[in-house]
């Protein structure tokens, strides 16, 4: 079977903008165990790397990060992108 593949959308991040505090909602049928969160600066350098353990996970950031645009991305357990959203922290 050909891997899914999520478009952009899917993954959703809430409050955006926020305070470098925001909650992650995989797509539906998304299995959250064993899945990542990175968060990247605009050139690809990673800043902040989350164990995800449900579909709806809390992402901490703050005071961790300069406020600016982010990229944050989640991958499954077996690495695949599931999706990749900017992030706005103010």
């Amino acid at each position: 079977a050909a891997a899914k593949v999520y478009m952009p959308g899917d993954l959703q991040v809430t409050p955006n903008p926020n305070d470098g505090s925001f909650q992650i909602l995989l797509p539906a049928g998304v299995p959250a165990e064993g899945a990542q969160a990175f968060l990247y600066d605009l050139t690809g350098r990673l800043l902040r790397q989350q164990n995800l353990r449900t579909g709806n996970e809390r992402f901490d950031a703050v005071g961790k990060v300069p406020p600016g645009l982010y990229l944050l991305e989640v991958r499954n357990t077996m690495g695949y992108r599931i999706g990749l959203v900017k992030v706005n922290i103010q």
